[in-house]
């Protein structure tokens, strides 16, 4: 009788015999595009999107949500912070501050770690705005934000 109850189970129903087929056609570029879709980190596009519609605060951030801070990918963490230096550079200095206040402390303490990034590889002019992005995090993050800078993203 047990046998018989095991025989009517329908856990043999759940596996994917395909999956198991050597033969079996897999479309690449659809992997590549699931994979690109499932990566951490800012979407560029969306943010590009929203800088084109002058909408700054919305784009600071879509520009640090998803933020690859534990991600192995180097490639990942140097296109998000490129995405995050992008959208800070086009704030005027009068809106950064408000920005800046619109952040929880997390959010505080990762632009923090993004300010330093950016600080390892300056650009023309980003340090000067790198630098009014920090005086205003700072003020608002306090000490504690510079010591969680540490783990960069």
């Amino acid at each position: 009788p047990a046998v018989a109850r095991n025989s009517l189970s329908s856990r043999f129903c759940r596996v994917d015999i395909d999956e198991f087929d050597e033969n079996k056609f897999v479309d690449e570029q659809e992997e590549e595009v699931a994979a690109a879709a499932a990566e951490p980190g800012p979407d560029p596009s969306e943010v590009d999107g929203i800088l084109r519609q002058g909408d700054m605060l919305r784009a600071f951030h879509a520009g640090l949500r998803n933020s690859p801070v534990n991600a192995k990918d180097q490639a990942v963490k140097e296109r998000a912070q490129g995405v995050v230096l992008k959208v800070l550079t086009n704030f005027k200095s009068s809106e950064i501050e408000q920005a800046v206040q619109s952040l929880d402390r997390n959010g505080v303490d990762l632009l923090m770690k993004y300010i330093y990034k950016g600080f390892e590889k300056p650009t023309e002019n980003s340090s000067s705005v790198l630098l009014q992005w920090h005086e205003k995090a700072l003020a608002v993050g306090g000490l504690g934000s510079i010591i969680t800078a540490r783990k960069t993203v």
